[in-house]
């Protein structure tokens, strides 16, 4: 009898631990995609791959960041990621809609002086072609803004 009663105790603490945490935690996927952008810097230009995405804050509070998983087309999550969400400075407030945008990679101008023009070009394809595998993204918190 007291490993019935040892078993039952032992499930019903995961299922007490467990079942606020569940209940609690809900996610969001959403279309998202990492772009090229080009940005001036010292030495020449720079090569920043920018997650973007649209969000609509559904929470009752002003956000300034989520966070996210980044998935495939197949769902196979391949990374993870802060996208931040504020515009001049402010949050994203309560009901409102905007972009979440993250440099998740930056290939620096002085790479191609190093290197040259032909490897530093193989560098940005190869990371771009990579990149582009990414096409969802799984909202799975949130930065609120004070």
């Amino acid at each position: 009898m007291k490993i019935k009663s040892a078993a039952f105790c032992a499930a019903l603490t995961a299922t007490l631990m467990v079942s606020p945490l569940n209940a609690a935690f809900s996610s969001e996927i959403l279309p998202c995609a990492v772009r090229l952008v080009f940005k001036e810097a010292s030495q020449g230009t720079d090569v920043v791959y920018l997650l973007s995405m649209q969000y609509k804050n559904r929470t009752a509070r002003p956000i300034s960041a989520v966070s996210t998983l980044l998935m495939s087309g197949t769902s196979n999550v391949v990374g993870n990621a802060q996208a931040d969400c504020t515009y001049d400075g402010e949050p994203l407030n309560a009901g409102d809609t905007g972009e979440c945008s993250w440099p998740i990679q930056v290939v620096g101008a002085k790479l191609m002086s190093s290197y040259g023009s032909a490897a530093w070009t193989d560098i940005v394809n190869d990371q771009l072609e990579k990149f582009q595998t990414i096409v969802q993204c799984d909202i799975v918190g949130h930065r609120y803004s004070n």
